[in-house]
């Protein structure tokens, strides 16, 4: 394509003009506090987690912990039956939690508000919390490697065995033996470890019975034994791409971070190459957010878009009032035989 000098300087009116209008807003309006809220409801568990309240500040100040935190706000979850009331916490300013002596429990398929009340200032959200799911997994003939058709076979995630307190102890003790879970072999080559469309190495497909067809699946994966030893080493252009430069230790040994979080709003999600850095077992926990997430999401660094700012959801503040349900599986990922490799 030929450069063209009238395009170039039609740019850069066009960015003058948005600057211009940057540069009047903030200088024709008028600063306003406005609270900042988090919170997150965990579906059928107890309300354990903290809510945070914090006041903004205008632009080229900077931000003082002890008038940033707000310590003092009145704060009530609701649903259509209940309410309850959030204390905060002395030893971690800004933050508020249950103290019930019995923490209530969320239920799953249920709308819950919030409001947040301080100093005059009122701010509220809600959060239709989503509905249980199940999980498993598909066989596949659709990837290709060159033209060959390659079967992806659908694997058990023995959620029925492995319960979360032998899960638990199982990571306390470093003994995975008692858990059962599926070994899959994850293979090098230009068909498997290349690009996000790679062969998978097994197909993760979840089910509601109900969904609005807007919430978020997050699938996060998270190694058991990530030691140096176990580490996929991969420096090839296209893992560094994907998954970003090796990490060295002090010994010089490569890793890399042991969480991926991969956001999907489809309910078939092919888990490949991109969810593991180590070999070993693997804890895979699939999240399914609500729609107000997706929305918040879509605006972040982490998202889908960062050029533009989160979608709150917290009517006149910021923050984001979410609300989630999770299931966890696992399995275990081995070296491509080929390459004499073994895990410890």
């Amino acid at each position: 394509m030929r450069y063209n000098p009238a395009n170039a300087i039609l740019l850069i009116l066009v960015v003058e003009l948005i600057c211009s209008a940057c540069e009047l807003s903030v200088e024709g309006g008028k600063y306003q506090e406005r609270l900042v809220v988090f919170g997150h409801l965990v579906a059928d568990s107890p309300f354990e987690d903290t809510v945070s309240v914090s006041i903004t500040h205008p632009i080229g100040e900077t931000a003082d912990d002890s008038t940033h935190w707000i310590s003092d706000a009145l704060i009530t979850i609701s649903d259509d039956r209940s309410s309850f009331c959030l204390s905060p916490i002395p030893s971690l300013p800004g933050h508020y939690r249950d103290d019930s002596w019995q923490p209530h429990f969320i239920q799953a398929a249920t709308t819950y508000s919030l409001t947040v009340k301080w100093e005059g200032l009122e701010v509220g959200a809600y959060t239709d919390v989503p509905d249980t799911f199940t999980i498993g997994s598909m066989s596949s003939m659709e990837w290709k490697c060159q033209t060959e058709a390659v079967l992806v076979r659908d694997i058990d995630f023995h959620t029925e065995w492995n319960s979360q307190l032998k899960i638990a102890e199982a990571r306390e003790t470093g003994d995975f033996r008692g858990l059962k879970m599926d070994q899959l072999v994850y293979r090098e080559g230009s068909c498997y470890n290349t690009s996000r469309a790679s062969i998978p190495l097994f197909i993760l497909q979840w089910k509601a019975e109900h969904t609005t067809g807007s919430e978020i699946a997050r699938v996060s994966t998270f190694a058991l034994t990530p030691t140096m030893a176990n580490a996929i080493v991969d420096t090839s252009f296209a893992a560094r791409t994907f998954k970003g430069p090796m990490l060295e230790d002090s010994d010089g040994n490569l890793y890399r971070p042991r969480l991926i979080t991969i956001n999907s709003t489809l309910t078939i999600i092919p888990i490949n190459w991109l969810y593991f850095n180590y070999y070993g077992p693997h804890l895979i926990t699939i999240e399914v957010g609500d729609e107000s997430l997706n929305d918040y999401l879509a605006g972040s660094a982490e998202g889908y878009n960062p050029f533009i700012p989160p979608s709150s959801n917290i009517t006149n503040g910021n923050g984001l009032f979410y609300s989630s349900y999770s299931r966890t599986f696992l399995v275990d990922i081995r070296p491509d035989p080929n390459l004499g490799m073994a895990v410890q």
